[in-house]
């Protein structure tokens, strides 16, 4: 993996790279990132981009995708001429199981 911003992936540590991680936990998800829109009311939406008939939010689960979506997220905010942040969500909470 490479690191973002020098930014560690894992635990947004600035002091080692994701994949030396102590939390590194193999493919379990521990963080969520997203980039979002503010607007003037201080209203949040998560950013996204029409493919089709289906609108693809930007929100990555791995630093590969994170890599992919931020060109995107940057088109947007120059295009839109608005601020668009990226957040990380990493407290994991598992609600509910789903058995099949």
């Amino acid at each position: 993996m490479n690191h973002i911003e020098g930014i560690c992936c894992q635990c947004g540590s600035t002091e080692h790279a994701c994949q030396d991680c102590p939390s590194y936990d193999g493919f379990r998800i521990t963080s969520i990132w997203a980039f979002m829109s503010v607007g003037p009311d201080d209203q949040e939406g998560i950013v996204g981009e029409l493919l089709g008939s289906h609108w693809m939010p930007f929100i990555a689960a791995d630093e590969h995708r994170l890599v992919q979506l931020r060109p995107l997220a940057a088109r947007i905010a120059k295009a839109s001429q608005s601020e668009v942040r990226l957040v990380r969500f990493s407290v994991r909470e598992d609600i509910e199981v789903i058995a099949p």
